[in-house]
């Protein structure tokens, strides 16, 4: 709750070597738990993104009207509990003054065919 969950996910001991895995993790659990918790929300209350839209409003700028809100949310809500979070695979190293990470470029490349692309079965008919 409030700045105890901040520190949670936001925490990380500089003086340990490749903590920032730990705050990652933290990170991951924390994302997985909301997403449970604002799917049951939601579920309860299906007013709850207009409420939280107009609460909200005097602390934003946006474009997007309280009905599109609404339908995002409402389009959210299924996908909630499908939500992925990639580790990119790598190394890292003690630089001069900060960690240093290198990501594996062939795990990367992989990374980005397997989330941002999806394989298309083009079949040619040649009419024969």
């Amino acid at each position: 709750m409030g700045k105890t969950a901040f520190w949670y996910v936001k925490y990380r001991d500089v003086t340990a070597f490749e903590s920032n895995r730990d705050r990652l993790a933290r990170q991951k659990q924390y994302l997985g738990a909301f997403a449970d918790r604002a799917a049951e929300a939601l579920k309860e209350n299906s007013l709850l993104p207009v409420e939280l839209y107009r609460k909200l409003t005097p602390y934003m700028i946006t474009d997007l009207t309280v009905d599109g809100a609404a339908y995002l949310a409402s389009e959210a809500i299924p996908c909630m509990g499908d939500i992925r979070v990639h580790t990119l695979e790598g190394k890292t190293v003690k630089g001069a003054l900060y960690e240093e990470f290198y990501p594996d470029e062939e795990a990367l490349c992989d990374l980005i065919l397997d989330v941002f692309y999806k394989e298309v079965n083009l079949q040619t008919q040649t009419g024969d």
